[in-house]
C-alpha cells in the first residue's frame, strides 16, 4: 500500500555535517527536521534523521505503513544529492 507524499522543502546546509529541512508546501501537515552525517570507519557515513513528520489524518496503522514505505526513498534521494554535490566539489578542487 502506498500514498504519494508530495512536498516542497527548503534545505539549509550547515557544513560540515548537518542539512536542515522545512516543508514549504505539500500534502503533509508538517515536516521539519535535520539530517546529520557522521563519518565512520572504512569511508562510510552514518546518516541520521531527527525531526517531526505529521501525515494527514489516517488510521494509525495505515499512517505508519505509509510513512515507513516512503522514508527509504527520502533518505536515498538525500544521499544521492549529497553524493552529487560532493562529486562536483571534488571536481572543482581537482581543477585548482
Amino acid at each position: 500500500m502506498t500514498y504519494p507524499i508530495e512536498v516542497t522543502l527548503a534545505s539549509t546546509e550547515r557544513p560540515p555535517h548537518v542539512i536542515e529541512v522545512t516543508m514549504l508546501k505539500g500534502n503533509l501537515k508538517r515536516l521539519d527536521g535535520a539530517y546529520r552525517m557522521e563519518p565512520q570507519a572504512g569511508g562510510r557515513v552514518l546518516l541520521t534523521w531527527t525531526g517531526v513528520v505529521e501525515a494527514l489524518s489516517m488510521p494509525p496503522l495505515l499512517g505508519e505503513m505509509v510513512m515507513r514505505s516512503n522514508i527509504e526513498d527520502q533518505v536515498l534521494g538525500m544521499v544521492r544529492e549529497i553524493e552529487r554535490r560532493d562529486s562536483l566539489r571534488r571536481e572543482r578542487e581537482a581543477k585548482k
